[in-house]
């Protein structure tokens, strides 16, 4: 905060004169609140086993704010699948917070072998994924997997690692994995 700034001049003579900056007025810097502001850059990421930070662009009336003068950045639940937050806290010139939230997705499950043990069977083996609580598989007999030719099971636990179906006439397949903590 300014206030009561003072300017000394030395006249032609050298006889000291003084005269107070902002129309002899105590003026003071108002500080912007950055709740409004409008922050982007700021997406759904997939899930590397660190810790995501993204960069956040922030913006009030028009200006894009500095990182580290005129706000600082904060992370919560951003190391592991799920909903993970950002908190930009005003500084400087600016007050107030904003709060954005941000999804961590699991990877993509990768099936590495896909067989036909027996007559009407479909055997389903894939990598192991961090982060999530189980996967799907997802077959037809029309390859626009239409509702009334899809069926998908669930396979629940992230330890498993193969899933045998059985009563299976299909042609066509697609596996999926899930987190519950993004639901």
């Amino acid at each position: 905060m300014i206030l009561n700034e003072q300017k000394i001049d030395l006249g032609r003579n050298g006889a000291r004169t003084r005269s107070r900056l902002g129309g002899g007025n105590n003026s003071a810097v108002v500080r912007k609140n950055i709740s409004k502001a409008t922050v982007t850059g700021i997406k759904n990421k997939v899930y590397t086993g660190k810790a995501i930070k993204p960069a956040p662009t922030v913006k009030l009336s028009g200006k894009t704010l500095k990182k580290g003068t005129d706000y600082t950045v904060s992370y919560k639940n951003n190391t592991k699948v799920g909903k993970a937050t950002v908190t930009i806290k005003g500084k400087g010139n600016y007050t107030g917070t904003v709060t954005k939230t941000f999804k961590i997705n699991p990877k993509a499950t990768s099936v590495s072998k896909l067989t036909s043990p027996k007559t009407k069977q479909l055997k389903a083996t894939y990598k192991k994924v961090a982060g999530v609580t189980g996967y799907q598989v997802t077959y037809s007999t029309s390859k626009k997997f239409t509702k009334s030719t899809t069926k998908t099971v669930t396979v629940k636990g992230a330890a498993k690692t193969s899933r045998t179906l059985t009563n299976v006439t299909t042609n066509y397949g697609r596996f999926y994995n899930f987190s519950h903590a993004l639901c």
